[in-house]
């Protein structure tokens, strides 16, 4: 304890503790019973079992626990912390799948690694207090210490140094400018026509690439770039700090940045100049350090040769949002996904020219029709799209054989996504940026995502989360029960979140990546959901059953991309990202706050599903949704298991998700439905 408070290392290690037991429980489909009082875990590859007192059940797996103890075959029980709670997880993990012992050690690392960066994120929180003055939408993004409520590692940034993190993490408050590389044209790979498929002859004078290259242009110059970005000073700095509308105020802004501990770049302060017919082409900026010290990297041979030259950091701060790898600016009408070599809960952030595609392709697909038509039907909802993108690529890169997908994993090397494709690990994805200084657009992430900094213990943290504290304070201006407003409010979420999601691929048989962090809600000036929205165009799949009517909407727009996909899958991740990850997780968390009964938030989610089953089955005209895809009604409503990811297994499995087909990217489990128990 320290100043009447438990240290930092203490509550993250409680916090780990909790989500670990949270974890495996629902990865082996063992939900405690409606009365029960303890849990009983037992290890056989150790010949030991855990113990630890419910204090809060939860039929969607939102369970908080006691201090858990360890409990011998004779003698007397002891505490246990999340390290040996972690080894002893993971051994049985590995036991069961027939492998050493010693097979979970880099999953053991990184769950040791996220409590310790929880940690590290709290003490600087409590320490540095809160920025002032911040944007809702980046407070948003600023607003969980903690990461996945259901992954043992969500915190972990294996490969990167503390000193780095303080700069470059949302929940730190970073900020930072991006390092810029000049890239000849004969290297560049962009939106419209890659350079292996582009010549001096046949390149057209317009079109994306002409327009991604001018915006990068924008981007890069800075202070002249009115269109793209404009000048401001760093948020939450003092009222004196410089803005970006003059040089000098770029390089105090890159000075501040790098005194958070952000490697500085090779360059100069900002203000290097492009070369004439030469591209510029960001990078985030430990992602460019990585790659100038690789000295064999492919980067390093087009450095060499002068295809490739290094601008150094330069321009205004940028913000990294909740991904980390995707930074956002009030001032710019874009946002940057860059490519980020660090494994990050599952995955090493990476892009592959695969995915950048399909961004690009769904993009097409939503201006071609189909999000106007989704409009027409949810007003209130609305795709993010990522329609431009940028990569360096060896000059040796050759386009896939016709019909061969590009969509495929990416190199485990730290700093790189070359696997084939000719990149180098200097990728953009450049996405639409709907949200300035005012929008109040929070991610379900952030609203649901308990808070060590403001409360110590389990039901606290839960409590302090930002949507709790929004009800809570609503009940006491409008004197109404907390637990009656909670429905409301839930309600308006499935309406403006949930329905569109689920009709997006009843009615048109496409299905999104639909969890936490990937989606959002625009809050009134009450703190009421009006408005959804979704975002990553990498987390889209088509339906088998859809693949003939978007080729009519956008004829070849699959070619060379692995974006058709069964029904069957297609429900299944629509069941695990918007109803396991989201919608379950949503009510579990305002019912493990104290703030909603949970099985009557569930009842909610069942009545939406009840009334779309209804109005399926009743259009049966060649515009209503097929049988195949009517089938995930019936699935959530009637089904005793569901599909989720395990992601304690996944993480003990070693698996990177962005590598191989995308069916076995994870390891998935069947967990009770919890939409059985709230049932009438």
């Amino acid at each position: 304890m320290t100043g009447g408070q438990p240290t930092a290392a203490a509550v993250a290690d409680d916090i780990v503790t909790e989500t670990l037991l949270r974890c495996w429980l629902r990865e082996t489909g063992a939900l405690p019973d409606a009365d029960a009082r303890a849990i009983d875990v037992g290890l056989p590859a150790s010949g030991l079992s855990i113990r630890a007192m419910v204090t809060h059940r939860s039929p969607s797996g939102w369970h908080r626990f006691a201090q858990p103890e360890l409990v011998p075959p004779a003698g007397t029980p002891s505490p246990v912390d999340a390290g040996l709670l972690a080894a002893l997880l993971v051994r049985e993990i590995a036991a069961e799948q027939g492998l050493p012992a010693a097979h979970g050690a880099e999953a053991l690392g990184r769950i040791i690694d996220s409590a310790r960066r929880i940690a590290a994120h709290l003490d600087a929180r409590r320490t540095g207090g809160h920025p002032s003055a911040v944007p809702p939408f980046l407070a948003a993004e600023q607003a969980s210490l903690t990461g996945h409520p259901f992954h043992p590692a969500a915190a972990s940034r294996q490969g990167a140094s503390d000193r780095a993190m303080a700069a470059y993490s949302p929940e730190r408050a970073g900020f930072f400018a991006l390092h810029w590389f000049a890239a000849h044209p004969s290297v560049v790979s962009t939106s419209g026509v890659p350079a292996a498929e582009r010549s001096s002859a046949t390149r057209p004078p317009g079109g994306s690439h002409h327009r991604v290259t001018h915006l990068l242009a924008e981007l890069y110059g800075g202070d002249d770039a009115s269109g793209a970005v404009g000048g401001h000073r760093p948020i939450g700095a003092d009222p004196s700090a410089p803005t970006g509308t003059d040089r000098g105020g770029l390089r105090d802004a890159h000075r501040h940045a790098t005194s958070f501990g952000g490697p500085a770049g090779p360059g100069e302060f900002g203000g290097n100049a492009l070369p004439p017919g030469y591209v510029p082409v960001p990078a985030h900026p430990w992602q460019a350090r990585e790659l100038i010290e690789g000295a064999d990297s492919p980067l390093a041979q087009l450095l060499a040769d002068g295809r490739l030259i290094d601008l150094g950091r330069s321009g205004s701060p940028w913000y990294p949002t909740s991904s980390l790898r995707t930074v956002w600016r009030p001032d710019s009408r874009v946002m940057l996904k860059l490519s980020l070599g660090l494994r990050i809960t599952n995955s090493r952030r990476v892009l592959h020219l695969g995915e950048l595609r399909l961004a690009e392709m769904i993009t097409r697909l939503v201006d071609a029709g189909l999000g106007a038509a989704l409009t027409a039907r949810h007003p209130n909802f609305h795709l993010i799209g990522e329609p431009d993108w940028v990569a360096v690529t060896r000059s040796d890169r050759r386009p896939p054989p016709s019909g061969e997908s590009e969509r495929r994993g990416i190199a485990q090397l730290a700093g790189t996504s070359d696997d084939g494709d000719g990149t180098v690990g200097l990728e953009t994805a450049i996405r639409t940026n709907p949200f300035g200084l005012t929008d109040r657009a929070v991610s379900m992430a952030a609203l649901v995502a308990p808070r060590p900094d403001r409360a110590g213990d389990s039901r606290g943290r839960s409590r302090a989360a930002m949507l709790p504290r929004l009800l809570t304070r609503l009940a006491d201006r409008r004197h109404e029960p907390v637990r009656a407003l909670a429905e409301t409010w839930f309600g308006s979420y499935l309406t403006v979140l949930a329905a569109p999601v689920l009709d997006l691929y009843l009615q048109f048989g496409v299905g999104v990546e639909a969890h936490l962090q990937n989606t959002l809600v625009t809050l009134d000036a009450d703190g009421w959901p009006v408005i959804g929205w979704y975002r990553d165009s990498q987390g889209y799949y088509v339906a088998a059953s859809a693949a003939a009517a978007m080729e009519r909407l956008l004829p070849g727009f699959a070619t060379g991309l692995d974006a058709i996909f069964d029904d069957e899958l297609v429900a299944e991740r629509i069941i695990y990202y918007l109803f396991v990850n989201n919608v379950f997780a949503v009510a579990g968390a305002l019912g493990a706050a104290g703030v909603a009964d949970e099985h009557r938030l569930l009842g909610r989610a069942r009545d939406l599903l009840a009334r779309m089953a209804s109005d399926a089955r009743s259009d049966h005209g060649p515009a209503g949704p097929p049988a195949v895809r009517r089938r995930l009604l019936a699935t959530l409503l009637t089904a005793p298991t569901l599909p989720s990811k395990g992601n304690l297994r996944t993480c003990v499995d070693g698996r990177d998700e962005l590598i191989g087909p995308v069916a076995t990217q994870s390891v998935y489990v069947q967990i009770p439905n919890p939409l059985l128990e709230a049932a009438p």
